[in-house]
């Protein structure tokens, strides 16, 4: 196991190989480097402005995020987290102007000195240098896809290899988290001396073999699996329906194997991905953050302010039906219905709902001739269809598509049901976080005009004109 020594200027770590790592404190001696990674599924500028999931990060010291789903330079709208770093490698964007797959990202504490290693980093695979130690981030396609061939000309994971060679042969202690889209079963490198690792995915594909036969060469070691870093380490990472596998991996080299200390599979949140978080957990120099980090998995719910509808009660079936509805207990008020309030029932002889169909779409980004359109269609030669220019002064796909909703609703009948197919952006916007929408204000330019926050509010307002009263 590494020692930790302490002198008046400086902490230092003494790896098994005779390296040592410079601490941040010289006061305190060794603690752990607590490090977050997690396959974000996307939608990433939307959870970047949640304070739940934001907070939730703030906990490590480390986070390694795939699957950003990033276009080049759109990370230039995110604002990361005080005292810490960002890092982006996002994929090129497609010619046919869709929103790109993959990507990976990093927020790491700045009093870590973390550094990009370009030597590397690749698409789809980042590696940072912190303090003498390497740590990739990768996110690696399934087995039966065809598409990297559209932005690189190798394959990441046969990259990810290239890479794992070259630093184990130098020496360097290294830490692999990602999503490698490969079942292992409960397989564990025949060098290792991690002990014997039990997995709840007993599953092995065909793309292990050749990820064993270099981790033997190379005598590289699970974290998955090993019951002895924590109770949870077997668990599935990966959760498609009602499909559960481990895909999800923690891998180091000899050099870094002394200083895990714990490892664990967070619980999966079905609405923000479909990938549980790994927690890894580094014996390290003393790290001195002002953020109260990992104590706590657990994610802090706010509940909102109660919301009452106001009912009817001249007649004793109105008086009746109100103590029914207060006799139902309730752990929390719908935050959905504090906001548009309660739907009047459609009658019998209203029509058939109507069906509106929205796009958005953004050309020439990154550009001084970035132009946005929207559009909205309600059926072949219906005078509600509508092709406009989306207005300023920030634009964005995101943007285009709320102002389609919004256009589409804007004149229609309040009596009438409607159907609404829209981006996914649109319906995370006014079902997860409806209420922080409602709530911007012209003068937050920026961020929330480039998250379309302001248009957002614009359709909030529209739809609570039908709430019942």
């Amino acid at each position: 196991m590494p020692t930790a020594t302490c002198d008046s200027t400086l902490t230092t770590l003494c790896l098994p190989n005779g390296r040592c790592l410079l601490g941040l404190d010289a006061q305190l001696t060794s603690s752990n480097l607590c490090i977050k990674m997690w396959n974000v599924k996307g939608q990433l500028r939307l959870k970047f402005t949640c304070p739940e999931v934001m907070n939730e990060l703030k906990k490590f010291h480390v986070v390694f995020l795939q699957e950003t789903h990033l276009r080049p330079n759109e990370h230039e709208c995110l604002t990361p987290p005080d005292g810490y770093v960002l890092f982006v490698h996002s994929r090129p964007a497609p010619e046919d102007l869709r929103r790109p797959w993959g990507g990976v990202m990093a927020l790491v504490r700045k009093e870590l000195n973390p550094i990009l290693r370009n030597d590397f980093t690749s698409t789809d695979i980042m590696t940072l240098e912190i303090q003498c130690c390497l740590f990739i981030n990768a996110y690696i396609l399934p087995e039966n896809s065809t598409s990297w061939s559209e932005f690189t000309t190798v394959h990441p994971f046969n990259r990810l290899l290239e890479y794992i060679t070259a630093i184990t042969a130098i020496g360097t202690p290294l830490i692999v988290l990602g999503d490698l889209n490969a079942r292992t079963g409960s397989l564990q490198p025949c060098l290792s001396s991690m002990n014997v690792r039990t997995s709840t995915d007993q599953t092995v594909c065909s793309r292990v073999r050749q990820l064993m036969r270099e981790m033997n060469a190379h005598n590289l070691s699970f974290l998955n699996g090993c019951n002895t870093l924590g109770n949870s380490a077997g668990a599935f990472t990966s959760f498609q329906g009602e499909r559960r596998t481990v895909i999800d991996y923690a891998i180091v080299n000899q050099n870094m194997r002394a200083m895990a200390n714990s490892f664990s599979i967070g619980p999966h949140e079905p609405d923000l991905s479909d990938h549980a978080p790994i927690h890894v957990e580094l014996i390290w120099p003393s790290i001195s953050c002002t953020s109260n980090l990992h104590h706590s998995r657990k994610r802090n719910r706010t509940t909102p302010s109660s919301f009452s509808p106001v009912l009817p009660s001249e007649t004793e079936l109105d008086r009746l039906y109100i103590e029914t509805i207060n006799s139902v207990s309730k752990e929390r008020e719908d935050p959905l219905v504090k906001l548009y309030g309660y739907t009047a029932s459609v009658a019998s002889n209203v029509s058939a709902p109507a069906r509106i169909f929205t796009a958005g779409i953004c050309m020439n980004q990154s550009t001084s001739f970035i132009k946005a359109g929207s559009e909205v269609f309600c059926g072949t030669g219906s005078f509600h269809n509508k092709s406009i220019c989306v207005p300023g002064p920030s634009i964005s796909e995101d943007r285009a598509h709320a102002y389609a909703l919004w256009r589409a609703i804007l004149d229609f009948p309040l009596d009438r049901p409607v159907i609404v197919y829209t981006s996914s952006y649109v319906l995370h916007a006014l079902t997860t976080y409806p209420d922080r929408n409602c709530r911007v204000n012209r003068s937050c330019a920026t961020i929330f005009y480039q998250e379309a926050g302001q248009t957002m509010k614009w359709v909030i307002s529209e739809i609570s004109c039908f709430r019942l009263t």
